[in-house]
């Protein structure tokens, strides 16, 4: 006899797993089904058959062409009330010999009146009408019962056969009513509707929002790409003292920048917009002043040894050029708004000129080419205190880094820590400092603060662990075991001191209550502060102090992978929150019409193309970027010369990809206003004006395919 299988473990337990499976789908699958309430019986229903076939009709009917039309009446008399034996006497001389039959030709009533018409207008568009008797009367459309519709088409003969239903109208018992037959014959050439030349305007609206928005995205998500690839970032590294003084260094330098050179940038859009051409010398004498006190400087430093003089040279020599590069930066940026402006102003006064000459086509490019001037003078010169602050602050960091780099190195031991511990408690001051000024914003914002001591305080486990227990080594040489210790150590520290410094700083009662942390002020070294700010304050530098306490100055400090984290946290925030969200709130702030779309669009083309771009640089070959690192370039060169033209091809693949996607989603905007067809198309269904709607609906489908077609082409050929 053949020996009998034994039954698999293994399998049975699988096949167990898969009926489990499958019976908690079904679950889940049915629990969806009822919470989504769909409903078969509904749609089912004659009255939103009728609705539904009525909207598609009109839909599928768009009222893309029109012609003009000739209306022509013809009548019928009709008595409400019937007398024995009486005839109705009926009009002559009707249009073309019609002739109109009445049956029957009096009634009551609610009864149903057959209308006969015979040689009246072929093919042409025909509506009935019942006009009561008197001047004041006011006349009716009656529905054609067996179409179920006003409106009717005239055979080729002009024949129409038709029944109505006569109207209750009161105090007309008795009296001669008529019934209207009115017919819309076209004459002259088919042109485009009103409808259809106010859908191409918006249509040409809808594409240029997505092409401003696409292009304004480009350059800002391209900047960030670079920032969110991680592996152009994850080898940048700096030492714990550098990279401090460089933060105190650039937050100081953002407000000296706002402060000191914000005159200078709007001194240059004054010179640039003409307002103030002789002010120019204000800014040419200070810079005079700077190079010849260079000048004196290097005289002065002669006597020093020739070691001491050439390092002292060099350094003040830079700190003058990066000073006179920063005046000159912020000038050059102000003047540029200002020729923005006066350019604006100069074409609008041409535009003028050659509109009172008779050329308005040409006038009409001229003010066109003037407003984007002036918009673009104005946007520079609003944000003057920006550039200046930045420019302050990029270069205040960089001559403090230069003049304490050095220094920094000699210092060994405890005055290596010591040093470390008063830098990370000013850092972790103004950085907390900041994210408490944020948070007073909104009631959400104020969990930024027990987050952001989270990521400060993760590190304290791990360092009291590396310089207690065991011997730091390397990351390459550190086993699994070592490695899964120091991430739990992180986890508890960072989960600690979230805890506590959102209780420190009750951030659970503004979050429960919805509102903003409490606002108490006070006195500290003359300057008035909130005690939720004060707080952050004080949180900052106890655990800054406490890293850089037990870090030292010396210890490897991982600032690319913090600006990679940051910089792909902030594009996956604005990618999550949708576009038509967007929308709402900068049709709150500008208003209705494109500008807010634009916005919109372009604030989340940056998220979601700094995403794609920066997932196409960690994909790059590796072979030229090492190339070039082993022949000591630095990483600018090494970006521009190995990273650059990899990525340029598939960038443009993006970019028209993303174009594309930017004009649908106009169209979805435009529901809250931001402009572009999305805003016609609103208001065309909410007049139940579906024919008009069908035409934008054709035109959004056409546009779509058109630029679909177009960047499938495009990307074919760059990739």
């Amino acid at each position: 006899m053949p020996e009998k299988k034994r039954p698999n473990p293994r399998q049975a337990l699988w096949r167990l797993l898969v009926v489990l499976i499958a019976a908690i789908g079904i679950v889940i699958y049915s629990y969806g089904w009822t919470v989504t309430n769909i409903n078969l019986e509904r749609p089912q229903e004659e009255q939103r058959q009728q609705n539904v076939q009525s909207a598609l009709r009109d839909l599928l009917s768009p009222n893309i062409f029109e012609q003009d039309r000739e209306v022509i009446n013809i009548h019928a008399n009709f008595r409400v009330g019937c007398v024995d034996g009486e005839t109705i006497e009926q009009p002559g001389d009707q249009y073309n010999d019609a002739v109109v039959t009445i049956t029957p030709e009096c009634g009551e009533p609610g009864d149903v009146v057959a209308i006969e018409v015979r040689n009246f207008a072929p093919l042409a568009e025909g509506r009935v009408r019942w006009d009561p008797p008197g001047e004041d009367a006011q006349s009716r459309p009656r529905e054609i019962l067996e179409i179920g519709r006003e409106d009717f088409v005239f055979s080729q003969d002009g024949d129409f056969v038709g029944s109505v239903e006569v109207p209750r109208v009161r105090g007309v018992e008795g009296d001669i009513s008529q019934i209207t037959i009115r017919a819309a014959i076209p004459v002259g050439s088919v042109r485009l509707s009103e409808t259809s030349q106010l859908v191409i305007e918006r249509m040409v609206e809808t594409i240029f929002m997505a092409l401003v928005a696409t292009t304004v995205a480009i350059p800002i998500a391209a900047l960030i790409s670079f920032l969110a690839a991680r592996n152009l970032m994850r080898s940048i590294r700096l030492s714990v003292g550098s990279m401090l003084i460089a933060f105190i260094a650039l937050t100081l330098g953002f407000a000296l920048g706002a402060l000191l050179l914000t005159p200078i940038a709007n001194l240059g859009v004054r010179v640039g917009s003409g307002s103030e051409a002789g002010a120019a010398v204000a800014f040419v004498v200070p810079i005079a002043v700077l190079v010849a006190t260079l000048l004196l400087f290097r005289v002065v430093v002669r006597p020093i040894d020739a070691e001491a003089r050439v390092s002292l040279s060099q350094q003040m020599t830079s700190v003058f050029v990066r000073i006179v590069v920063a005046l000159v930066v912020v000038f050059v940026v102000g003047a540029v708004g200002g020729l923005g402006l006066l350019g604006s102003e100069q074409i609008h006064n041409l535009a003028d000129i050659v509109r009172a000459g008779g050329t308005t086509l040409v006038a009409d490019a001229l003010d066109a080419i003037a407003n984007l001037l002036g918009v673009l003078g104005e946007l520079v010169s609003l944000f003057t205190i920006v550039v200046s602050a930045a420019v302050g602050g990029f270069m205040l960091s960089g001559i403090v880094t230069g003049l304490f780099t050095r220094p920094l190195r000699k210092l060994r031991g405890p005055i290596s820590h010591a040093m470390a511990g008063i830098l990370g408690a000013v850092s972790g001051a103004i950085l907390m400092g900041i994210i408490g000024l944020i948070g007073t914003w909104a009631a959400l914002l104020g969990l930024l603060s027990p987050i952001v001591a989270a990521f400060l305080g993760g590190p304290i486990l791990v360092l009291l662990y590396n310089r207690f227990v065991v011997q730091p080594r390397p990351a390459y040489r550190r086993t699994t075991a070592e490695n899964l210790i120091q991430l739990a150590l992180s986890v508890i520290s960072g989960v600690i001191v979230f805890v506590v410094t959102f209780e420190y700083l009750n951030i659970g009662r503004a979050m429960i209550d919805g509102t903003l942390p409490p606002q108490i002020t006070r006195d500290i070294l003359g300057v008035e502060l909130s005690s939720y700010v004060f707080n952050n304050i004080v949180t900052g530098a106890v655990l800054g102090g406490i890293v850089g306490l037990l870090s030292g100055v010396h210890s490897n400090f991982p600032i690319g992978s913090i600006l990679y984290n940051v910089s792909r946290t902030a594009l996956n925030i604005v990618r999550s929150i949708e576009p038509l969200i967007m929308g709402l709130v900068f049709v709150i702030w500008v208003g209705i019409g494109p500008f807010a779309g634009v916005l919109a669009l372009t604030l989340h083309s940056i998220a979601s193309l700094g995403k794609l771009y920066s997932e196409q640089v960690e994909n790059i070959d590796d072979g030229p970027l090492e190339a070039l690192n082993s022949t000591g370039a630095n990483r600018l060169q090494t970006i521009i010369y190995s990273v650059v033209p990899q990525i340029i091809p598939p960038y443009i693949a993006f970019t028209m990809y993303r174009w594309d996607i930017n004009v649908r989603m106009s169209t979805i905007i435009g529901f809250v206003g931001g402009g572009g067809i999305g805003l016609l198309l609103q208001q065309q269904i909410n007049l139940l004006r579906y024919r008009d709607a069908g035409v934008a609906v054709l035109a959004i489908a056409i546009v779509v395919s058109i630029l679909d077609y177009a960047s499938a082409s495009i990307r074919s050929r760059v990739t």
